[in-house]
């Protein structure tokens, strides 16, 4: 929680932490055996073939707080929406496979969403961590909550769309060493949820990110 001495500046913070992402961007490097391990994890399910686009609706600050609650819980955006989405961006991108992404603990929230979806999107089951930033390293693209998942898809180099609630974009956004594109979406910059994000936001973000999908 404290910053290095070789990263302090005499700048203004609000000066400073875009300084510092400019010349030390975040970056990640996936290991040679974590790939090959992620090839026969995906061949075993039948999605080597097709693009990936990964979806991340949960967290641990979200179901931390006794649930999947977009009432009451600043993160958490609605599933009824979160299927629609997963609706859309299959029509937009046929040739690709959507795949929800979480801990085992969210698995009832990836399975409601998957029900409320026509294009019954996939869910990954079985992502430790390492595995999980191969599938990243993988994929074509990402959506995601305000959530670690978004962050490492930057740092790999994913283009990735990010919802906010109410933490400002402008601070939190992920950023990528790589140049690949992070589109954030927060409903107004007075916004307290992320369930103020309308179903309309979150698709035109997402075409916002489609001009740089990964195929």
């Amino acid at each position: 929680s404290r910053t290095p001495k070789a990263y302090i500046s005499k700048s203004t913070p609000a000066e400073f932490t875009p300084a510092l992402l400019r010349d030390y961007p975040p970056y990640l490097q996936v290991q040679n055996e974590d790939r090959e391990d992620l090839k026969r994890w995906l061949s075993t399910r039948g999605l080597d073939k097709q693009p990936l686009i990964l979806l991340q609706p949960g967290s641990k600050q979200i179901l931390g707080r006794g649930g999947f609650d977009p009432i009451n819980n600043d993160r958490a955006w609605p599933i009824e929406r979160w299927g629609k989405l997963c609706d859309q961006i299959q029509i937009e991108t046929p040739d690709a496979r959507l795949l929800l992404i979480g801990q085992p603990a969210e698995r009832q929230l990836l399975e409601a969403i998957q029900r409320l979806s026509t294009s019954r999107p996939d869910i990954a089951r079985g992502l430790p961590m390492r595995r999980l930033l191969a599938l990243q390293e993988r994929a074509c693209a990402m959506v995601s909550i305000d959530t670690g998942p978004g962050h490492i898809a930057a740092a790999l180099g994913i283009p990735v769309l990010v919802l906010f609630g109410g933490q400002p974009p402008e601070i939190w956004r992920p950023h990528s060493g790589t140049s690949s594109q992070v589109v954030t979406l927060r409903a107004s910059p007075h916004s307290k949820s992320v369930a103020d994000i309308s179903l309309l936001q979150a698709v035109e973000g997402w075409r916002t990110l489609r001009q740089s999908l990964r195929t």
